[in-house]
């Protein structure tokens, strides 16, 4: 799903599709992509959200600041554990975890602004597979594109 005026784009890690699911209730979430195949015993399934936020007058710092204050708000045991740069100044990435049954799950959120739109891609692994799999779900966050789409008064002249 694709907002009618951003073209986005990512290339899912190998054995990694676009999942079914319904939306949110705000349509904030585009894309969720994790492996093919996961076998419920293996337990919490790896996988990338990519969201796209209302529109916003606020810097991606305070919208960085707001994220993480939601994060640490969820529940007992959430912790932040990094908050640095995406790239450059323009963008945030934020780590966080917390207990789940007999599991750590650790999520890192990268973050930027699409014009005054927050666009956030957010990976959530279990510390058990961290360490193998976010490498792949790094590639894919770097090879995100994201492109103006032509209005459909453009498209039709």
């Amino acid at each position: 799903m694709t907002p009618p005026d951003l073209d986005i784009h990512v290339e899912p890690p190998p054995g990694w599709a676009q999942i079914q699911q319904e939306p949110d209730d705000d349509g904030s979430v585009l894309l969720t992509i994790a492996p093919q195949s996961w076998a419920e015993e293996l337990g919490l399934r790896p996988n990338l959200v990519i969201g796209l936020g209302a529109p916003t007058q606020e810097s991606v710092r305070a919208v960085a600041t707001q994220t993480a204050a939601t994060l640490l708000a969820m529940g007992p045991g959430h912790r932040m554990i990094a908050w640095d740069l995406w790239h450059d100044d323009a963008g945030r990435r934020l780590l966080s975890t917390w207990p789940s049954g007999d599991a750590l799950v650790c999520t890192t959120t990268w973050l930027r602004l699409e014009g005054d739109r927050p666009l956030s891609l957010t990976a959530t692994v279990d510390s058990d597979r961290y360490l193998r799999v976010m490498p792949l779900i790094s590639a894919c966050v770097d090879s995100l594109r994201v492109q103006r789409s032509p209005s459909p008064e453009a498209k039709n002249a």
